[in-house]
């Protein structure tokens, strides 16, 4: 089986077919010798008689003649191969896996790393270098092992040599012996093989003789022999002599090819032609005793042998099968009914194929016709070799092995002939019929016939059928064999043009998989490191997620560190389709693979990615100039806290930022620290995986360095979180440390362990420069740097108790008592506040020591760019741990959700270098419902002095209980408030107490009556400072801004508006606050401002009378009602009215009069939709009389009545309005205007009713 093509390049041609067929099919000699002969061999030389016959079984140029069928040929060479007739015996199956698994391995050992690891060297290399040598041995070993079986004769023996010693004295009865003793080939006892008593079987008969021994009489005494055994046995005997060098090294010769090149290597217990244990080698080598003139006479032997015996015999046998095989021109004649039972062979006793027959008896005519093909074949005449297959004919579905063995030979007979037929039509029927029959031996033989296809396809440039033909045969396969074809199938797609490289990919990966299967693990990770480069971003995701599970299995069984963090890493994040029991399973392998890892070992798991942690979007948080006090002040924007900072801004201007002089400013890129102040640092933390992790000692990683003189043996502490990230969960986790002493501080990264066991870490990524040096003074103090200076401790001022409401009404008041501390040891004063917005205030101040003392101060305020800010405490030193509580006071003025921001500031006693200033940024959310909706009415009240009634409307939209309306304030100088009534002194209170319930979803309505300052001076309206000391103060502070805040909002001016608050409460209700407090009734205040001018005009016209009026209509179908129309002059000027009531008037003597005769029928008015139900229509009523009256002067404070008339014609309730007044105001310059007259209700009955 020697000069196989290599199918691991697939670059053969049809000549290295061609070339493989005639070694591997060469006729076999069998060889019985005595062990007497075998020891004049063995002993000196270390060889057997076969290892020395074979490397003589080559003969060139015999020109030998030959008849065949009418055809004479010449042969010009001819081949052997010498086989003991003990080892002529095809081994199981069973024992050839064994032996075939051991040579892959001792391949594998030498050869694999040599060899190109990664694709790419692989195609560079593929025309040079064999990329599969094992694959290429195995086969080479399979093909020549898998022999001499029933249904093929191309490896029966065709001869046979029997070796005796020239030592014998009875050379007959030496031959008579061995010819009895030693056994024959199993398949000619069972009559399988053409037996060696046949007439035609070429039989040799050689006596060996010692040269060394004897001298020239017992070379004479072995020629007498030699004649003895020719007398006897006719003239094929024959003498050889060896053993002639004497032991020289100088008169050893050897062959051509050395002896080593003929050893094959057997298999266990022997078989398969060759021994099972080679003799051992002697001291001085192979061939010591053997000089040229025996290597002559050897080879002159063999000649011999062929010539007189072999070929002539061979030339009788073809000659007798000839003539009992009629053959015409170029095809034999088909005999009929040639497969009858009387020559079928029923093999049921057999120990192989027992569930087909194995084959035919070697006389029948189909293993005559076989036996005549593959002589033919073995001599090279491979038409006439076709000729005589095709002749034989059995039924396939009976003996489909020997149908298959056929079909196998028919095919090689298509290859050898150039040009001619379709060898792959008959190796696939050779498969397939193979393949029907059971038992591992005919699945080796279809395995046989499919590397033999392949091998064709290959040498015609056809890798892709070559591929095809692989990948039907391993699947039927044991598991290394299989492995071997699907690596050869993968290989052959790289010779495509183009490769076809996902198929590669696919199959090369399944190669690896049989070859882990059977225990192959080296050869099954170069598979797979052959296709890592395909895979990678081509989005195979089943290929990825197996290649990647592989991968991790070779690198924990070989511990290769750095592979089992990469390939972990890689599964678990990035193929997150992975079911929940695979990433479990990924996880708790690489648990227990770190635990058996020492300490410097596991240092370097660091590089594993889960969890994931995004280091550009990591945020510090760090208490230098500013200290955040809530979780809403973080989310406020820097903008917010720059507006509040500039209400601190004194009118000189001075900075309000709190740093020292820039020669004390921190370097660049390096943020402010203090001492024993906790920097936090804002890490994402996402779970790539499905399955839960525990994250324990999760911590900052640092480098500090002390500053000058400073000491200190903990300088640095750093805080441990632990969590659990759910599957897919991210989460972000502020981890602290703090700063003992001062010095230098640089953020590194983050550390942690991953489910208890695996230690990892993230480094963060550098600031970028760019950022830090485009922000503002004030702000690069904020810009998330990971360096920092930290100074000497300085004040803290925290807010240790900042309660305030869950939920507020709109317009509800609420106060409560915050406390403020410093949570340091350094003494700190001047503590002020600046608040975002008027719905809260700050007003008293109670200064708390640590012995329990406590004072109170006063508030001061003042407004600047806008807003308020409070000083609540300059002139007292709060020291370390004391505290100040300051009360706060909420009225919130329109629903919805907002934020309300406060910054305090205050000082150091012993102020630092860098600080001067330090703020505590503080805010808290509200969320305002809508409660109670306030609507208002104002008009001059009837009678001789000013005053003017006021109707409040209040409707409970939202609250679910029954709300009080308590009281009613004028909140504007000097105007007094009183219920209104018809009669009574008019009080000139401020505030007046009401007691009026508004059920839920009801209306309530109170009457005021309000009556203008007594004195004519304006008063201003300024922005007092509140020094009040009660809470009074901090309610007319709130009160104050209320209404300031909606005389903007409307279109009245600060010095004519006018504006009231009504308060409520609602009875049994409590403050829910967000911690404990004291609990009291839920109120609130209610406003509304009124433009005094657009109410109190210069001319007022009110109409009085008898409004309720009985008259009997059945007597006097009209009715006439006096009615007096009051004009006053409110100005301090005098004035000149023209008085007018209807719309109906004709112009007569003196002024105007209405005709009623002209009403006509009647029509609704313009104010008739504002009528009550009941009001009669307007044209039913009509002013008649004098209906126009001038008064040329009107005095200042003036008032005149002029009597009018109504005319009713109906009864009814009638809405009077339709009377007015114009009128010239003398003042410099003269004002002009209009007033309407106050509308009036009239009821006029009927006394029939």
């Amino acid at each position: 089986m020697s000069g196989t093509p290599r199918m691991g390049t697939m670059g053969g041609s049809n000549f290295s077919l061609r070339s493989w067929v005639r070694e591997r099919f060469v006729p076999v000699v069998m060889v019985l010798s005595s062990d007497e002969a075998e020891t004049i061999c063995r002993e000196k030389n270390g060889l057997n008689l076969v290892d020395v016959l074979r490397p003589f079984g080559h003969l060139a140029n015999i020109n030998y003649p030959m008849r065949l069928g009418e055809q004479n040929i010449r042969l010009q060479e001819f081949r052997l191969r010498f086989h003991y007739a003990a080892t002529i015996d095809q081994p199981t199956a069973e024992v050839l896996d064994t032996y075939l698994k051991m040579m892959v391995t001792s391949t594998v050992e030498e050869k694999l790393k040599t060899l190109p690891g990664s694709l790419e060297e692989c195609q560079r290399s593929a025309n040079e270098v064999d990329l599969s040598p094992w694959f290429s041995r195995y086969r080479d070993e399979f093909l020549r092992l898998l022999c001499f079986d029933a249904h093929e004769t191309f490896d029966h023996p065709v001869g046979c040599m029997f070796m005796i010693s020239s030592a014998e004295p009875d050379p007959l009865a030496a031959l008579d012996k061995l010819k009895r003793g030693n056994p024959w080939p199993p398949l000619m006892s069972q009559e399988y093989m053409f037996p060696v008593q046949e007439e035609d079987f070429a039989k040799f008969i050689v006596v060996v003789h010692d040269g060394s021994k004897g001298g020239q009489g017992g070379l004479e005494s072995a020629r007498a022999k030699v004649a003895s055994l020719q007398r006897s046995n006719g003239a094929n005997c024959a003498l050889l002599l060896i053993n002639t060098s004497d032991g020289k090294a100088e008169r050893r010769c050897s062959p051509p090819e050395p002896f080593e090149s003929f050893r094959k290597p057997s298999v266990p217990g022997g078989g398969a032609g060759e021994v099972a244990k080679v003799p051992p080698m002697p001291e001085g080598g192979l061939g010591l005793w053997l000089s040229r003139g025996d290597l002559d006479r050897i080879r002159a032997l063999v000649e011999t042998f062929v010539s007189q015996c072999l070929l002539p015999k061979l030339d009788l046998r073809i000659g007798k099968m000839t003539s009992a095989l009629p053959v015409k021109r170029r095809s034999f004649t088909k005999l009929m009914d040639r497969t009858s039972s009387y020559f079928k062979i029923n093999f049921t006793g057999s120990t192989r194929d027992q569930a087909t027959p194995a084959g035919f008896k070697y006389y029948t005519v189909e293993a005559q016709g076989r036996q005549m093909g593959d002589l033919l074949f073995l001599l090279q005449r491979y038409e006439d070799a076709l000729e005589a297959y095709g002749a034989v004919s059995v039924t396939r579905e009976q003996y489909p092995k020997f149908y298959a063995g056929l079909q196998e030979m028919i095919g090689l007979c298509h290859a050898m002939i150039v040009a001619f037929g379709n060898p792959p039509y008959f190796f696939a029927r050779a498969f397939d019929y193979y393949q029907r029959v059971p038992g591992k031996t005919c699945r080796m033989l279809a395995t046989r016939c499919g590397i033999v296809h392949a091998t064709y396809c290959a040498s015609v440039g056809q890798p892709g059928a070559a591929n095809q033909v692989l990948m039907q045969g391993y699947e039927s396969e044991e598991m290394l064999r299989g492995a071997l074809l699907l690596e050869q199938a993968a290989l052959t797609l790289l010779q495509c043009n183009p490769p076809v490289l996902r198929k590669f990919a696919f199959q090369m990966t399944l190669a690896g998989v049989w070859y882990y299967n059977c225990m192959f693990r080296g050869l099954s990770l170069r598979c797979y490191e052959m296709v890592l480069g395909l895979y990678k971003g081509r989005q195979w995701t089943s290929l990825e997620e197996h290649i990647g599970d592989m991968m991790l299995r070779f690198a924990l069984e070989q511990g290769e560190f750095d592979s089992v963090v990469g390939w972990t890493q890689q599964m678990l994040s990035s193929n997150n389709h992975l079911s929940l029991d695979t990433q479990k399973r990924y996880l708790s392998s690489l648990s227990e693979y770190v635990k058996s890892l020492d300490a410097e070992a596991k240092a370097r798991m660091l590089e594993l990615d889960i969890p994931v942690v995004d280091t550009d979007k990591v945020f510090v948080e760090v208490d230098d100039h500013f200290v955040v006090g809530s979780n809403e002040a973080h989310e406020a924007g820097e903008q917010v806290w720059g507006d509040l900072e500039d209400s601190f801004k004194d009118p000189l201007g001075s900075s309000v930022t709190g740093m020292g002089s820039m020669s004390s400013l921190p370097p660049e890129n390096h943020g402010l620290a203090v001492c024993g102040e906790d920097i936090r640092v804002l890490c994402q933390f996402q779970n790539p995986l499905k399955v839960a992790i525990k994250l324990d000692e999760v911590k900052l990683l640092y480098e500090y360095e002390w500053s000058e003189g400073a000491t200190g043996a903990n300088p640095v502490t750093v805080a441990q979180e632990k969590f659990t990230l759910r599957g897919e969960e991210t989460l972000v986790i502020r981890l602290a440390l703090a700063v003992n002493s001062p010095g230098r501080l640089k953020i590194l990264g983050v550390s942690w362990t991953l489910n208890e066991t695996i230690p990892g870490e993230k480094r963060f990524a550098p600031a970028s420069h760019d950022t830090a040096n485009r922000l503002p003074m004030n702000a690069k103090a904020h810009s998330p740097c990971l360096c920092y200076v930290v100074i000497s401790p300085v004040p803290r001022l925290e807010a240790v108790s900042a309660e305030v409401p869950d939920d507020m009404w709109e317009g509800e008041v609420w106060d409560g008592s915050w406390e403020l501390k410093n949570n340091s040891s350094v003494s700190l004063r001047n503590v002020q506040v600046a608040v975002s917005c008027r719905d809260a205030i700050f007003c008293k101040v109670a200064t708390e020591t640590p012995n329990g003392e406590s004072s109170r101060k006063s508030v001061e305020r003042h407004s600047s760019s806008g807003r308020t800010c409070y000083t609540l405490d300059s002139m007292n030193t709060i020291k370390g741990g004391a505290s100040i509580f300051c009360p706060v006071w909420l009225h919130p003025s329109r629903p919805g959700e907002r934020i309300v921001h406060c910054l305090f500031r205050y000082e150091s006693v012993e102020p630092s270098g860098l600080i001067l200033w330090r703020y505590l940024r503080y805010s808290f959310g509200l969320k305002i419902h809508s409660a109670l909706k306030l609507k208002h009415g104002m008009r001059p009240a009837s009678g001789p002095e000013l005053a003017y009634l006021v109707s409040v409307q209040v409707e409970n939209e939202r609250i679910a209980s029954e709300v009080q309306i308590e009281s009613a304030t004028s909140l504007t100088a000097g105007w007094g408030m009183s219920k209104a009534s018809s009669s009574g002194p008019k009080c000139q209170s401020s505030q007046v107490q009401l007691d009026q319930r508004v059920p839920p979803k009801q209306r309530g309505q109170v009457h005021l009556l309000l009556t203008p300052p007594s004195t004519s001076g304006k008063e201003e309206n300024g922005e007092a400072t509140d020094t009040s000391d009660d809470d009074s103060g901090a309610l007319d502070v709130l009160q104050q801004q209320r209404i300031k805040a909606a005389t903007e909002c409307s279109t009245s001016s600060g010095e004519d508006s006018l504006g009231v608050c009504v308060q409520w409460a609602v009875p049994g209700s409590e403050t829910v606050a967000n911690s404990s407090r004291r609990q009291r009734t839920r109120w609130g205040l209610l406003y509304f401002v009124q433009s005094v001018r657009e109410v109190l005009k210069p001319i007022h016209l009110i109409g009085k009378g008898k409004f309720d009026v009985r008259h009997r209509f059945s007597e006097s179908p009209v009715c006439m009602v006096p009615v007096d129309v009051i004009v006053r002059n409110a100005t301090q000027h005098s004035a000149s009215v023209r008085v007018e009531s209807g719309s109906q008037f004709e112009d007569r003597s003196g002024g105007w009069h209405a005709d009623l005769s002209s009403a006509g029928p009647p029509s609704p008015p313009a104010e008739e939709s504002s009528l009550s139900a009941g009001v009669a229509p307007a044209r039913s009523l009509i002013w008649c009389g004098q209906t126009r009256e001038s008064i040329p002067v009107l005095d200042p404070g003036g008032v005149v009545s002029i009597p009018l008339s109504l005319a009713v014609l109906r009864p009814g309730l009638y809405r009077v309005s339709d009377y007015s007044c114009s009128w010239t105001v003398e003042d410099s310059p003269a004002v002009h205007g209009t007033t309407s007259g106050s509308p009036f209700l009239l009821k006029v009955s009927d006394e029939k009713e």
